[in-house]
């Protein structure tokens, strides 16, 4: 028969309670370290566990750094101050790509280029870049590529603040990805370059969400075989082109010269040959005289006005008619006849009601009571069509919209959208001679911006890296987590029709 020692049972029960202390230290330990120091599960990561959190998280003030070299992309370099500060959300405005119309297909497609997923590549030696883009595998996306003809990458700076857009048209089929070679110097080393790929039907229409690709140049990777891009493109082989805003105002009005003292150049001439003393007190057709414009006072032309310097007119001393009066042959009356009237200097606006001067020649002095000659300079009107008026006009995205999200369930992949719906305002209606509005007043629109997403497999977090080129968090901030309306954050229609 088998009796229990009371010392082993007591020794046993010191192990049991050994076991159980270091059981909780344990799951205390893992769980801290696994949710890097939140004791939030839903930061869970497995690949954090053990690794002690950084005691502190807060990243240096902007003001801690003295070169703009060492000032990071969350802050914002002061060229006029030299001073490195800290940057909200309400950017300077960028550049929008042009409104482009929906393809049959895009509420299927809208979502299905992942930004995440993107990959990009820059070569110092030959100002070199590039960048790589992919589809999510998902069922629903299986015909979307098919409709695709060709890629629109459009490529901005941070030199000029992403003000100037440069586009290439990649040819679809298995295209995925674009380079370009010999940018400007100081465009792309040392700078933020943006790539915005919008797949595009053969026509034009837009079958997915354009996908905005943050490209950091700021020390050489590779030749762009990391990333697959093939051979790039000269850069000087892209368009130039800038969008977005209100229409340029119409041009000033040109204005011509004024001032100056209109001088004789010469004696009066006929046919180019200048006419002696004698032949000027004879008889003989009417002659003419260069002038050139002098003097200290001349007021140069501007905004496209002409400066006439030089000018013939009539000679001042008008010689009479060598047609010797005979009663035999001269007894009928002749009258006067003169020339067409001729421009003598250009219309002095291009709009809106101008004046020119005009002049003619004598071609037959009037004899025996005939008629006699006109006037031989006039000023009549010109360009007496009203000016330009372009229209004003803008879309307006009055509130933040509400969030939408595809998939995500369990350990599957998805995607949440910020939609906004848009009205266009017109301010100011062009008249026939302006530019029209691009848009009917009233019309509408919706803009869909991709802000997170989630890939497919277990403990997979919704993560936003860089929203139109504003950088978030890892994870996916709190206020794009939840369908239905966003009430703070930043108003993404507004930044891509360069509103704000």
């Amino acid at each position: 028969m088998y009796t229990i020692n009371m010392a082993d049972s007591n020794g046993l029960f010191i192990v049991l309670i050994i076991f159980c202390v270091i059981s909780i230290t344990s799951s205390i330990f893992f769980t801290y370290t696994c949710t890097d120091g939140t004791w939030d599960f839903d930061n869970f990561e497995g690949e954090k566990c053990v690794k002690f959190p950084e005691e502190d998280k807060t990243d240096p003030a902007c003001s801690t750094f003295t070169s703009q070299t060492d000032c990071p992309l969350r802050c914002s370099w002061d060229t006029t101050t030299s001073l490195c500060g800290e940057t909200s959300y309400n950017y300077d405005p960028s550049p929008s790509t042009t409104i482009l119309n929906k393809a049959s297909n895009y509420d299927q497609c809208y979502d299905g280029m992942s930004i995440n997923d993107a990959k990009t590549t820059f070569n110092a030696s030959d100002n070199s870049a590039g960048v790589r883009w992919f589809w999510s595998q998902a069922t629903k996306y299986s015909g979307c590529k098919s409709s695709i003809g060709k890629y629109r990458v459009t490529v901005t700076s941070s030199l000029d603040n992403h003000q100037q857009e440069y586009y290439y048209d990649v040819i679809a089929g298995s295209a995925n990805s674009f380079a370009f070679k010999n940018a400007p110097g100081g465009w792309l080393s040392g700078q933020n370059i943006e790539f915005k790929i919008s797949a595009l039907t053969p026509s034009g229409l837009l079958v997915a969400d354009t996908i905005t690709v943050e490209l950091d140049a700021n020390e050489s990777t590779d030749d762009g075989s990391l990333v697959g891009v093939g051979i790039p493109v000269d850069f000087n082989s892209m368009t130039k082109v800038i969008y977005g805003g209100d229409p340029p105002p119409p041009a000033p009005d040109p204005v011509n010269c004024s001032g100056g003292t209109w001088t004789n150049l010469g004696g009066c001439t006929i046919d180019g040959v200048a006419l002696s003393e004698e032949e000027m007190s004879g008889c003989g057709e009417l002659a003419e005289q260069i002038q050139v414009l002098t003097g200290d006072d001349i007021i140069p032309a501007s905004d496209g006005g002409t400066c006439v310097t030089q000018r013939t007119v009539p000679c001042a001393t008008v010689r009479d008619s060598c047609n010797e009066f005979d009663e035999t042959i001269h007894t009928q009356v002749i009258d006067c006849k003169q020339g067409e009237w001729m421009t003598l200097n250009p219309c002095n606006k291009t709009c809106g009601g101008g004046k020119t001067t005009e002049w003619r020649d004598t071609i037959t002095d009037p004899l025996n009571g005939g008629t006699p000659c006109g006037s031989y300079m006039r000023e009549i009107d010109c360009n007496t069509q009203d000016c330009p008026i372009n229209c004003v006009g803008n879309w307006s995205f009055p509130d933040l919209g509400k969030i939408e999200t595809f998939g995500g369930s369990g350990n599957n992949g998805g995607t949440k959208t910020v939609v906004q719906d848009g009205t266009y305002i017109v301010t100011q209606a062009a008249n026939p001679y302006g530019t029209p509005c691009a848009h009917v007043n009233g019309a509408t629109k919706t803009v869909r911006t991709q802000v997170c997403s989630k890939s497919d497999g277990q403990r997979k977090l919704w993560k936003a890296k860089s929203i139109l080129g504003i950088p978030y968090p890892n994870n996916c901030p709190d206020m794009y987590k939840k369908n239905g309306a966003v009430s703070e954050g930043t108003n993404f229609a507004k930044k891509k029709n360069n509103l704000i």
